[in-house]
């Protein structure tokens, strides 16, 4: 599935439309489809009543002919009018027809008798969100913003609130909201999903985000954003044939650590043999390989000279690693490293080298060597992924973090091509982008992860994916959407809060194990 900006989406509009389609028949098609949805997720026809608030756009048709059919299957109906409509309009008059009540808000304000909206407001239980959809340009003003406010003001915890397409208030293609905004329970886009429903900005205003068919067919192969979802991820998950051996899928090699950050190079090798890798050999300052091995004893060691904690500039250090490269189908690099003269050495010796031909995964501390090195993608040429967070992809661009966050995807997209890097930009509704100039923007975004050490364990699982044999792209987009799938499943345990990176690893296995069906073949 593909994410559309409103340009998009209006063509695709209008290719259905050349086909044969009026607007008439795409607004029906729409409001059956939601009225269809919302009676699924509120079935009980008792309830107070449902609002909808309407808008004089094509938003606003949606709403009332998704009212119009909930009220013929026999649901409490109440339509409020917040900006005007033609008195001849087919879609209000059959609302009329069929004794909906329809209540005008959209007169000037001395005419409206706004104790009826806080009154319909309150005694509500759901509210449909029809005001604007993706045609918002601006700010919302004058009247129409008061009458929101109102709205706002008279929502409560209480109340659920769908949004149809977008919620009213937010641009559907940067994501950034303005004041009277209608934050929705769920967001309901149809079609396709939109830009503005995944930027971190507006997560909080669109909440639940469903994807609605309304029957729009078009060829979208120029579109270059992909949307990360089951159907079209499972297929990337390895093979695991019965009569397998550990050699079967690959061993991966981790370099790592330092006495302050033992656990996060642990984290990574536990997280690549979760993923299903055969055999993990972490390199590591000997210093810390009592503490390393005791917390993941599958693991084989290299170990390394050190110097107060950290990985020394001994000469020996990648020697000990390029002699047994050849042994692993991935080389990992960054967690827990630190940037000191040591690491500095290692990572350039090792990467920026003609002979570092293996596929590579390059985090944390691995990004911040490069960030000190001068024009580093182009010692480093190799295709790799690096799995930056926004305050590491500012070290490596020179950009501020404000810029990165507001532009994700022109960012992402410029610096893989410019880089040759599969990036994978993490936090909120992580990005990846191929070098290709495709990318996949995974649409779950979990509180849980926002704690230390879940960024080692992605590292880890997209290792353990790669020495099973997935080129980059496909073992950076599979490794997100498990990451955040085996998040989701201590959502019930833990809420939003006080997960710890090691509880991810557990539920590696589970989340793949479920996404692949139980087929094991």
């Amino acid at each position: 599935m593909k994410i559309l900006n409103r340009e998009q989406m209006r063509k695709i509009e209008n290719d259905a439309m050349c086909k044969g389609k009026s607007q008439s028949d795409l607004i029906e098609d729409a409001g059956i489809a939601l009225s269809q949805l919302i009676t699924k997720c509120r079935p009980d026809k008792t309830l107070n009543m449902i609002l909808f608030l309407i808008g004089s756009g094509n938003n606003g048709s949606d709403g009332l002919v998704c009212a119009y059919f909930m009220k013929k299957q026999g649901y409490n109906v109440c339509i409020g009018l917040l900006k005007s409509r033609n008195a001849s309009d087919v879609f209000i008059l059959r609302c009329i027809e069929l004794e909906i009540q329809v209540i005008d808000f959209s007169k000037p304000l001395s005419c409206v008798l706004l104790s009826d909206l806080i009154s319909i407001t309150a005694k509500s239980t759901v509210i449909v969100d029809a005001v604007l959809g993706i045609g918002l340009s601006r700010s919302i003003t004058g009247d129409l913003l008061h009458l929101m406010n109102i709205v706002n003001a008279n929502i409560t915890s209480n109340h659920e609130v769908f949004a149809i397409d977008i919620p009213s208030g937010v641009d559907s293609d940067s994501g950034e909201f303005c004041e009277g905004t209608i934050k929705a329970t769920t967001t309901i886009a149809l079609g396709y999903p939109k830009f503005g429903h995944c930027n971190p900005k507006s997560k909080h205003i669109v909440g639940n985000l469903e994807i609605l068919d309304i029957g729009l067919q078009n060829d979208v192969k120029d579109l270059s954003v992909n949307y990360m979802c089951e159907e079209n991820v499972k297929d990337l998950l390895p093979l695991r044939p019965l009569d397998s051996n550990k050699g079967t899928f690959g061993r991966s090699l981790l370099l790592g650590g330092s006495a302050t950050f033992a656990g996060a190079i642990a984290l990574a090798a536990s997280a690549c043999y979760r993923a299903g890798a055969g055999l993990v050999t972490v390199a590591i300052p000997d210093i810390i390989t009592n503490r390393v091995t005791s917390i993941v004893p599958e693991a084989t060691v290299l170990t390394l000279n050190s110097d107060n904690g950290e990985i020394s500039t001994h000469k020996e250090n990648s020697k000990y690693i390029y002699d047994s490269i050849n042994l692993f189908k991935n080389f990992s690099i960054g967690c827990g490293l630190g940037t000191n003269r040591g690491a500095y050495k290692i990572v350039r010796e090792l990467l920026f080298s003609k002979s570092m031909y293996i596929p590579c995964v390059i985090d944390a501390d691995g990004l911040n060597v490069f960030a000190k090195s001068y024009k580093w993608w182009e010692q480093f040429a190799v295709n790799a992924i690096i799995t930056p967070h926004p305050k590491e992809m500012s070290r490596l661009t020179g950009l501020t973090i404000e810029h990165i966050q507001s532009n994700r995807i022109e960012v992402i997209k410029e610096y893989s091509i410019k880089w040759h890097k599969t990036i994978v930009l993490k936090g909120a509704n992580t990005l990846i982008a191929c070098p290709n100039g495709e990318i996949w923007l995974n649409p779950i975004s979990n509180p849980l992860l926002a704690s230390a050490g879940t960024g080692d364990v992605l590292t880890g699982l997209i290792s353990g994916l790669l020495s099973q044999g997935l080129t980059l792209k496909d073992a950076a987009i599979l490794g997100v959407y498990i990451h955040t799938s085996a998040a989701g499943l201590q959502i019930s345990r833990f809420g939003t809060s006080g997960m710890l990176a090691s509880d991810l690893l557990m539920n590696i296995p589970i989340a793949m194990n479920n996404l692949r069906g139980n087929n094991t073949g």
